[in-house]
């Protein structure tokens, strides 16, 4: 019982409890992805130097030292984490003529005269993928110089199946075997937002990051490479 008028009140049925607040749940995926389609320069800055640590540990495989997957793929993480890396998921495929297919592996598997590594670097949360295919005998540089090129120059606003169809007659003998486009949409890293197996995708916005990915066919050899870039810019 409350014996002071001035510090105790009848409390009324009808006001307890409160009534609940006037909000509404609304979902806000395509919105967030929106926001995320385009990037900051500080970000802008993390993603060159986690681009930076993929490339630099891939050389691991012109060094030398590894003359299997198992092997190599340690070297390549090895090199990305003492970097600054804070996640390196590495994959190879041992024998390009073979498979074209790119695992993460710890075995043995040797390597043959053609093969190809990928390397998936996080620095500070932002990722990258690069992916570069070795031939022993030095056939590869054709399509690495194509490619390069390639990831300087996509446009906004055009459908990355059209540029990718007119760059690709710019390397005779090549068959353009399957692409695809990678990007930041939401929580996950990365996710496809285009590819030759899914037709009427977006074009590309001015500044969107991406990662393209290029499986090629060049004088009945494989190809495979993969880089990151923004849409618009030369480079980062």
């Amino acid at each position: 019982m409350c014996w002071s008028s001035t510090r105790c009140r009848r409390v009324s049925p009808t006001t307890w409890p409160p009534p609940p607040p006037a909000v509404e749940w609304v979902d806000g995926t395509a919105l967030f992805a929106g926001l995320r389609r385009t990037i900051d320069d500080a970000e802008r800055g993390l993603l060159a130097k986690a681009d930076a640590l993929a490339v630099a540990a891939l050389r691991e495989a012109e060094s030398g030292n590894a003359s299997d997957a198992g092997t190599l793929a340690g070297l390549v993480e090895q090199h990305a984490r003492l970097g600054g890396a804070e996640e390196a998921f590495i994959a190879v495929a041992p024998d390009l003529n073979q498979d074209r297919r790119l695992n993460r592996t710890s075995q043995p598997t040797p390597l043959a005269e053609r093969f190809a590594v990928r390397a998936s670097i996080a620095y500070k949360g932002c990722w990258v993928r690069r992916t570069r295919t070795f031939a022993k005998d030095g056939s590869a540089t054709k399509a690495d110089a194509w490619f390069d090129g390639v990831v300087r120059s996509i446009e906004a606003g055009k459908p990355l199946a059209t540029q990718l169809a007119d760059k690709i007659k710019q390397l005779p003998s090549a068959v353009l075997d399957s692409w695809m486009a990678e990007s930041c949409t939401g929580s996950y890293p990365l996710s496809v937002v285009a590819s030759s197996r899914a037709a009427g995708h977006a074009a590309p916005l001015a500044g969107q990051f991406l990662v393209l990915t290029v499986e090629l066919t060049l004088d009945g050899m494989p190809w495979l490479g993969s880089a990151p870039l923004i849409v618009g810019r030369p480079q980062f």
